[in-house]
């Protein structure tokens, strides 16, 4: 499978609800605006709870550059149901290990959601 394909299978499974954990090493890490995970069993947990929250819309391209064609950069609008209703413009770097997905990079103007979300404590 080609890093291509697994892009294409990750935003499939995460259109249909259902995130196969084989495309992301044990390992796997994601950083965003407003979550971070460590593991693969953390983000699939994150992932689960935020079903049917949002849905991903017209991924623009998606790009490898680096030399070694280990990353590869996506952009996409965002459709969100909550904690807020709209659509934001996103953009995630991946990093690859093998065939798999070891982290992603998600970058969005977070203000709107940091308004939306509870404090946390």
């Amino acid at each position: 499978m080609s890093h291509c394909d697994t892009l294409k299978a990750y935003y499939e499974s995460v259109q249909n609800g259902s995130l196969d954990p084989n495309l992301f090493t044990e390992d796997f890490a994601f950083e965003g605006p407003l979550m971070q995970c460590h593991s693969r069993d953390e983000f699939m947990g994150m992932m689960q709870q935020m079903a049917g929250a949002f849905k991903i819309d017209h991924i623009e391209w998606i790009a490898r550059f680096t030399n070694d064609n280990n990353q590869a950069c996506a952009m996409y609008d965002m459709t969100t149901t909550k904690p807020i209703e709209g659509v934001t413009r996103c953009a995630e770097t991946f990093t690859f290990e093998g065939n798999q997905i070891k982290k992603i990079q998600l970058v969005f103007d977070a203000r709107a959601w940091e308004k939306a979300m509870p404090a946390s404590a």
